[in-house]
């Protein structure tokens, strides 16, 4: 049902005009084909032009008739007194009794458009002004993350209007996007939505890939000297905050991998200086110690 206020506020269902039986009793056009060949004037008549806005409605079903009776819905769906009222600040957002602000978000600069008593066009191109300059900072560099480092992952979380919106505008320019920046749109209350994020980082590019090769031609573990079926493995884990950095990452056989994310086990040290170290015991795992000095068990056998 859709509703609309009459003059005392009081909703309608416009589906129950006389304007609205009007418009279903109309007969459907026949196919483009046949429109566009009795009226040759269609494709200039049935287009608007406002600004650098070009609405071309030619090739939808409709004639003469059709657009006369659509208007006529409008006319008694008070479209042109609400659009009016929008205009002038009134509270059209019932809701939360306020007014919808849509034309003060796209108004240009020096055009007045008073709410309340306040002019709000100014207040709004200050913040877009702030939001362009904090843009700029983030795709030059200049303002970072907690680790000091560029920012590389915007995340939009939003629902509705605020996902399809920026992903829309995102997907339409992405031929113009910072290529060391990437955006993510969250739209789902699931964590599944967000953990898929949170993971993005996790992946490793070639270059990182290349130069782990060149650095740690083996497995790194002390003694192992494995060269084949190498896992590359985050020493400080990726869930715990480790970075996705080449000094935050090592070469494993699949043997020590293993014993590191299933068992416990831990790297620590540095390039030529690596240790592996057990899991502590329950006793010292009590006293809040680590076992360390101990062999890992041969590969093949737990």
């Amino acid at each position: 049902m859709v509703e609309v206020e009459d003059n005392e506020n009081t909703s309608t269902d416009i589906t129950s005009s006389p304007a609205w039986g009007k418009l279903t009793g109309l007969p459907q056009p026949g196919h483009l084909r046949e429109l566009f060949s009795s009226d040759p004037d269609r494709g200039a008549r049935f287009v608007l032009e406002l600004a650098d806005l070009r609405v071309d409605f030619a090739k939808q079903r409709i004639d003469d008739a059709i657009l006369a009776a659509l208007i006529e819905v409008a006319e008694a769906g008070g479209v042109e007194r609400r659009r009016d009222a929008m205009f002038a600040g009134e509270h059209i957002n019932t809701t939360e009794d306020r007014p919808v602000l849509h034309i003060a978000l796209r108004a240009p600069a020096g055009v007045s458009i008073t709410i309340d008593g306040t002019d709000v066009v100014h207040a709004v191109h200050d913040v877009l002004r702030r939001m362009g300059s904090f843009a700029d900072r983030v795709r030059d560099g200049s303002w970072t993350g907690s680790t000091g480092q560029r920012i590389r992952s915007v995340v939009n979380i939003g629902i509705g209007g605020s996902d399809l919106g920026p992903a829309m505008a995102y997907r339409a320019l992405i031929a113009y996007r910072h290529p060391e920046i990437t955006a993510h749109f969250v739209s789902n209350v699931d964590g599944a939505d967000i953990t898929g994020v949170a993971h993005f980082r996790r992946t490793i590019n070639a270059r990182l890939r290349t130069a782990l090769m060149a650095r740690d031609p083996g497995c790194v573990v002390p003694g192992c000297g494995q060269t084949k079926g190498l896992e590359i493995d985050h020493v400080v884990p990726f869930a715990l905050g480790g970075p996705t950095a080449l000094a935050n990452l090592a070469r494993l056989c699949r043997h020590h991998h293993g014993l590191k994310t299933r068992h416990d086990w831990a790297l620590r040290g540095g390039p030529g200086n690596w240790e592996f170290v057990p899991p502590p015991t329950p006793l010292e795992a009590g006293a809040g110690g680590r076992a360390r000095g101990k062999s890992p068990p041969p590969a093949g056998g737990l």
